[in-house]
């Protein structure tokens, strides 16, 4: 495992605000940082599948490990909103698309 890698250790859906900002003390007080997606724009399918190539390639890459329980989470996360994406894209959500792939990687 490259030392530089990041390990998933729980995986959790917050809403913004509040219960992001509770969420984010706890596991700063336990020595681990968090990070997070926007929900509504990984309900979009294109989005969708790119975060998740990318988890693929990081895994594959020894950049990113999941511990039993982060996967677990993760994979319960990925199924509910599965249930949303796999459907036509709508023009808003087409535009969403072209706006975030003006952001530089890594945002």
């Amino acid at each position: 495992m490259d030392p530089h890698a990041h390990k998933c250790v729980h995986c959790y859906a917050a809403c913004r605000g509040n219960c992001d900002y509770k969420m984010e003390a706890f596991y700063a007080s336990r020595g681990t940082y968090t990070g997070w997606n926007d929900v509504n724009d990984l309900m979009i399918p294109t989005i969708y599948l790119q975060k998740n190539m990318a988890i693929i390639n990081q895994l594959h890459s020894n950049n990113l490990e999941f511990d039993d329980q982060g996967l677990e989470e993760y994979k319960q996360i990925l199924i509910a909103i599965s249930q949303y994406v796999f459907r036509h894209q709508s023009e808003e959500e087409l535009e969403r698309v072209r706006q975030l792939s003006m952001l530089p990687e890594g945002i």
